[in-house]
């Protein structure tokens, strides 16, 4: 709850958020510390002050596993397309191409290359519990890419709010690579995340992609 309440409280405020209480290391025989009475309050701060950077850290810390299968797109295509993952593209889009490029992902392994004339995405679904954070990462190459992440209710349908989790690419690195990362949160209702790596048009690759629950 306490970083659910900072979240709300950074919509409502132009600058700074108070929060207040003594230290209690300064009294050690007089005080408890925060993170004894309320177990997570430090992680829950340092959350919502740097997500990514404290994600990343937690993650390297406790091992925590990649929830993306094939992730590196290394295991090998078949008729059926690249395992783990699927294709999908609206109507008017006509013209596509999919594949597994040898020596064209990050540190010359596979990459996965959609080449398309107008948008087309790879699609995983993943298993997420209600109320928990999520560490989004994907890397790629292209002028119009994006990551979707929205969330699927146990019936079925598109949580409302998956809008907010359209994920942009930063700058491209001296090799070509961008990099997408970001904090998502499971509604109350998610049974599973759509993972959408998309291409808006013409040729881009992806690598690298994970999911990890915080």
């Amino acid at each position: 709850h306490l970083h659910r309440n900072l979240q709300i409280a950074s919509k409502v405020t132009s600058e700074y958020i108070w929060t207040w209480g003594q230290k209690g290391s300064w009294w050690p025989s007089k005080y408890v510390l925060w993170e004894t009475l309320a177990p997570g309050a430090y992680d829950a701060v340092n959350l919502f002050r740097k997500p990514v950077l404290y994600a990343e850290k937690l993650i390297a810390k406790n091992n925590i596993p990649n929830l993306v299968k094939n992730s590196g797109f290394e295991q090998e295509a078949s008729k059926d397309g690249i395992p783990f993952w699927s294709f999908w593209q609206p109507y008017d889009s006509l013209k596509k191409f999919v594949a597994l490029k040898e020596g064209m992902g990050i540190n010359s392994s596979k990459a996965a290359m959609l080449q398309i004339e107008f948008s087309g995405c790879l699609v995983q679904q993943i298993n997420v519990k209600p109320g928990f954070h999520y560490l989004v990462v994907a890397s790629g190459k292209g002028k119009q890419i994006q990551v979707f992440a929205g969330f699927h209710s146990k019936k079925g349908k598109w949580d409302g709010k998956t809008g907010k989790n359209l994920i942009d690419f930063g700058p491209p690195d001296s090799h070509g690579w961008r990099s997408a990362k970001s904090i998502i949160t499971a509604p109350a209702d998610a049974a599973n995340l759509q993972l959408l790596l998309m291409n808006l048009a013409g040729e881009a690759y992806f690598d690298s992609i994970g999911v990890y629950e915080l």
